[in-house]
């Protein structure tokens, strides 16, 4: 039903599909609407998962052209169209993304939003086991060819559910203390402007 390619850089795809508008069609329901495609580093290289009709319904990107300092190959951006998720198709972009880079490169990492729990059950089928906390961010990291065991699978959704909370309740305290740095200077010019009426009216 599904098949997946891939070009060697983001501006070749665009090239190939030219009238093909992702971020209409679902980049932004998995990144936010001010996130758009050409936010991503063109030269990285492009999977994406299509139908029978040659309609793209996944896509995935690698930096494959600079590694990182620990060597690994980051994946960005995994992002699978709303109407066509649970359907395998995340799966199918790794098993081919292994096949590609499998006999030269087995290390790789990437970052997963809090709270998308989801995607850590579907990585840690994969083969990323392990993970670490960089700049605020959760990151997974693996190498081709491991297998998590059952345990470390269930231990880290479970870590990743707790940080996440954490995480997630940290933003919300911070959002609403940033909220009220606006808000109570605003309240004070109000409160000393009927004030001064009020003075202003009994004199």
């Amino acid at each position: 039903m599904y098949s997946v390619n891939h070009f060697n850089t983001v501006a070749e795809f665009k090239s190939n599909f030219p009238n093909l508008d992702l971020d209409t069609n679902f980049f932004s329901a998995c990144f936010g609407s001010r996130y758009k495609i050409r936010n991503i580093n063109q030269n990285d290289t492009f999977f994406f998962a299509h139908d029978s009709n040659n309609q793209v319904v996944g896509f995935l990107t690698v930096d494959d052209k600079n590694k990182s300092n620990d060597d690994f190959f980051y994946i960005w951006n995994v992002c699978v169209n709303p109407q066509n998720r649970g359907q395998g198709i995340t799966k199918l972009m790794f098993t081919y993304l292994i096949k590609k880079y499998i006999n030269f490169h087995r290390k790789f990492c990437l970052n997963v939003e809090w709270g998308n729990s989801i995607a850590v059950i579907s990585y840690t089928s994969e083969f990323f086991c392990d993970w670490l906390i960089r700049d605020g961010k959760f990151f997974m990291y693996g190498e081709i060819g491991n297998q998590c065991p059952t345990d470390v699978r269930k231990k880290i959704q479970n870590d990743f559910e707790k940080l996440s909370r954490h995480f997630l309740n940290q933003k919300i305290t911070l959002e609403s203390t940033n909220d009220l740095q606006f808000i109570l200077p605003f309240i004070a010019v109000v409160g000393l402007s009927s004030f001064l009426f009020f003075l202003f009216t009994i004199l």
